[in-house]
């Protein structure tokens, strides 16, 4: 037993590693979900209601709102920052409004006239991890008279800068509906992402039971299903559905650090003769990712305090993938993954340059580029995929005219020789053999034609059919004979089936002219003076189907004649 889980995790040393990730992972998450005591940050959305008004914006004080947020872009800081502006009933829907703006890093308070209206960020009680990721702050509002607004912002972790978009004010629906109408190109993505990842592992199962390679499949959507979870921190999903932010973000921090992997196995199986250096690349990522999720854990450094580091690994691998689709070119899986990994290369650089440059416009092209990846990719292996089916539909086929009698649709003699090699490796099994030989078929095709001759090897083959299918297997082994192996039944289940086949032949004779003659040897290694091996069972019964031909009446056949032959 030992020796075996040795055996198993030296050859799956990688996948092991990898499932541990995920299960930490989700241990982490899930730790972090029910012990940490975060303010709740869930977007419920109110009743439909009219969308007719346009919703305004509100920051600061109208005269600093294009310093402070120029083309409506987020500012970033380091220092506790405070905002302040004035509301009147006139810039809300009857007196009553919702403050949005977005912020990363941050812990926050906003006070309407002097009193506390919201606060997140300052009473967390986390075992580990100081931010959470972006939040999505709506807050409602109850405006009378003239409202003096001020807003506290102060980063969360001094060592990364605190980000706030510019505030806007409407009815709840009308943001909510403003905000899905933004985020309606990454969640339509994440949506077909992981429609695409459900078809990927179920068709990764339906190969698996067909006994046909599913390696491809199961690692392709394993990497889909990542990049879903990934992008869903981009859209509102995650904060509609959880009270608590930080099972969200750790699952999307591990889901980005364990992208490569899935990418890389799949490209193993196309290019297996750069196994090696593949799994050196997924090996760096798989111990980054635990390195990353420990630090994480034990307070030393946080996800987004090595968001830029991250890409490195990233971007190594990406770098490796193309250099060997380039010179796998004239593979065909490996060129569909060089035009695939060309467009995420592209989209990745944009992205990357982005993120670094501080721009937020880059989000939908980054996702559309990974999509064109992912559908690049899918379409490619399942066009392989239809291929491989179609050589196993022919490979299956011409394998049925390699052991199958086409005239009877028994088995023929090859078939019967494999049967026979089969149950020489279970000498303990109870084998018994019939073997039939059909009587004068020479003067009936003398007398009637071949075709008639023919037309008695298929009755017989009918009969045997009828009477041995459901509990033996019956081979054609020459012209006029034919074998059954039955292996498992006692003597009296096997004359039970002789019985039924006897049955079998009388009622076939009865419905045609010329009659069935069949002469019959048995033998099984269970009669008591039985010695010897399977090939031994097979002389016996033919010495015993001799003698019972030798016995039988012999006649000529004739068109009206119901005598057996």
């Amino acid at each position: 037993m030992a020796q075996r889980v040795h055996t198993f995790l030296k050859q799956h040393s990688l996948a092991v590693l990898f499932s541990f990730c995920i299960l930490f992972g989700c241990c982490a998450a899930t730790v972090a979900a029910f012990t940490f005591q975060l303010d709740h940050t869930r977007i419920i959305a109110n009743s439909p209601s009219d969308f007719s008004e346009i919703w305004s914006l509100a920051t600061s004080s109208k005269s600093s709102q294009r310093e402070l947020f120029p083309n409506q872009r987020s500012i970033s800081f380091t220092t506790s920052t405070v905002l302040t502006t004035t509301l009147s009933p006139s810039d809300t829907e009857n007196g009553r409004t919702c403050l949005y703006f977005r912020t990363k890093n941050l812990k926050i308070r906003l006070y309407t006239d002097n009193a506390l209206a919201f606060e997140y960020g300052y009473h967390q009680l986390s075992s580990f991890g100081k931010s959470f990721g972006s939040i999505e702050n709506l807050i409602d509002l109850n405006i009378s008279d003239d409202t003096v607004l001020r807003l506290e912002l102060s980063p969360q972790n001094s060592n990364v800068p605190g980000t706030v978009s510019a505030p806007q004010i409407g009815s709840r629906d009308s943001i909510i509906l403003s905000l899905f109408q933004k985020k309606f190109m990454c969640i339509l993505i994440c949506v077909l992402l992981l429609l695409i990842a459900a078809g990927l592992l179920v068709g990764s199962g339906i190969q698996a039971i067909r006994h046909l390679p599913f390696a491809s499949f199961f690692s392709l959507g394993c990497g889909v299903l990542l990049v879903a979870v990934w992008l869903s921190t981009e859209t509102l999903l995650l904060q509609f559905l959880l009270d608590n932010k930080a099972f969200g973000y750790i699952l999307a921090n591990l889901a980005f650090l364990l992208l490569p992997i899935p990418f890389l196995f799949f490209l193993k199986q196309a290019c297996p003769e750069y196994g090696k250096i593949l799994s050196l690349g997924e090996w760096i990522q798989c111990l980054y990712a635990l390195f990353r999720l420990l630090c994480y854990v034990f307070n030393v450094l946080d996800f987004n305090e090595a968001e830029k580091i991250s890409h490195l690994p990233l971007l190594f691998n990406l770098i490796l993938a193309l250099v060997i689709c380039c010179c796998e070119r004239h593979n065909r899986v490996a060129r569909n993954m060089l035009f695939a990994t060309i467009v995420l290369c592209i989209s990745t650089v944009f992205s990357i340059s982005s993120y670094w440059g501080g721009f937020e416009s880059y989000p939908n092209i980054v996702f559309i580029g990974i999509l064109l990846f992912i559908l690049i990719l899918v379409v490619g292996m399942v066009r392989r995929a239809f291929a491989m089916q179609k050589q196993a539909v022919r490979a299956d086929f011409y394998k049925r005219c390699a052991y199958t009698d086409w005239m009877t649709e028994l088995g023929n003699r090859a078939s019967f020789e494999q049967q026979l090699t089969s149950l020489k490796q279970e000498p303990h099994t109870i084998v018994t053999l019939f073997l039939f030989d059909l009587n004068n078929l020479k003067e009936t095709n003398d007398s009637f034609g071949h075709s008639e001759g023919d037309h008695l090897i298929c009755r017989l083959a009918d009969c045997l059919h009828a009477a041995f299918d459901s509990c033996a297997k019956t081979y054609r082994i020459g012209g006029d004979e034919f074998v059954t192996i039955f292996t498992g039944l006692s003597q009296k289940e096997t004359s039970a089936c002789l019985s039924l086949f006897r049955s079998s032949l009388e009622q076939n004779n009865q419905r045609n002219a010329v009659p069935l003659s069949v002469a019959v040897g048995c033998a099984s290694n269970s009669e008591p003076d039985f010695i010897g091996a399977v090939d031994d069972l097979l002389r016996l019964a033919d010495t015993r189907m001799y003698c019972d031909k030798q016995s039988a009446e012999i006649t000529a056949p004739h068109p009206k004649s119901n005598k057996t032959l």
